[in-house]
């Protein structure tokens, strides 16, 4: 498991391009499939959402303009969860 930076309250343990995120406050288990995982991972270095828009578009071929709002809305949810 390691802490991602700046993030001292949670902690991630990655298996199969999946992410496991613990909230060591709250207990709270919160688990991320693979483009999960990279918006969380990018969203915690402080990477903004069309950068990690674009990384997704290319990874999976989705329009750029899906891509970011998906990203916007995972990390409102990762937000909402305590995760970033």
């Amino acid at each position: 498991m390691k802490l991602p930076t700046g993030c001292s309250r949670i902690m991630s343990a990655e298996q199969d391009g999946e992410t496991i995120l613990l909230n060591l406050e709250t207990g709270e288990y919160f688990g991320c499939n693979q483009a999960g995982s990279t918006i969380w991972r990018l969203a915690s270095e402080g990477v903004g959402v069309a950068e990690i828009g674009r990384t997704l578009k290319e990874n999976s071929g989705a329009p750029v303009e899906r891509a970011e709002s998906d990203v916007q809305a995972y990390i409102e949810k990762l937000t909402f969860e305590g995760l970033l």
